[in-house]
């Protein structure tokens, strides 16, 4: 009986990790760094107001998409 567990008289039997050597090293396993790739150029895109003449006088205003 080991000696972990030899002061209890009514003990189940000891596991077999209550050795008095010291645990092996478990081998290091280096794993693959993934590398996202750099997007591609998206254009920034929004909506603008810009006014529109209708005549020399008067003027309304029209939405247009502008890209960066």
């Amino acid at each position: 009986m080991p000696r972990c567990l030899a002061a209890l008289p009514s003990a189940p039997p000891a596991p077999r990790s209550c050795s008095t050597t010291a645990p092996r090293a478990a081998p290091v396993v280096e794993e693959e760094v993934y590398v996202r790739p750099a997007p591609r150029y998206v254009p920034t895109c929004r909506m603008e107001r810009r006014r529109v003449w209708i005549d020399s006088e008067s003027y309304t205003y029209r939405r247009v998409e502008v890209c960066e």
